[in-house]
């Protein structure tokens, strides 16, 4: 396991964190980037039986979903057993989901200064 996890008690991680996973443009609207981010970590931390179907998240878009889904797997932010449309979420995508529960999202996308810089992997 890498020393180098992000700290998601500090805005100015959880904001790296998204950029370095997510790869957002800095000049993209970084309120709505975050609320897709937690969207999707909300539902993969729903009961897979009670939760809405994949192909209904992202106006039913599919391939946004394969696109989140995978970029979150490789981020172990989530797993996944038999096919990626079951995912579950792991506890580092618990850790985030919590700092964008937590902490306004707007405190978040406005944080600046030293940050996490890095790729953390288990």
């Amino acid at each position: 396991m890498s020393e180098n996890k992000p700290d998601f008690t500090k805005p100015v991680d959880v904001m790296q964190f998204i950029y370095n996973t997510f790869h957002p443009c800095g000049c993209s609207d970084r309120v709505s980037v975050l609320q897709e981010v937690r969207g999707f970590l909300f539902w993969l931390k729903e009961d897979s039986k009670d939760r809405v179907r994949y192909d209904s998240l992202f106006r039913g878009f599919v391939g946004i979903f394969y696109i989140m889904a995978g970029i979150c797997d490789r981020a172990y932010l989530c797993g996944h057993g038999g096919g990626i449309r079951n995912a579950w979420i792991e506890p580092l995508g618990r850790e985030l989901l919590h700092a964008l529960e937590t902490i306004p999202l707007e405190t978040i996308a406005e944080a600046e200064g030293e940050a996490y810089d890095g790729i953390y992997v288990q």
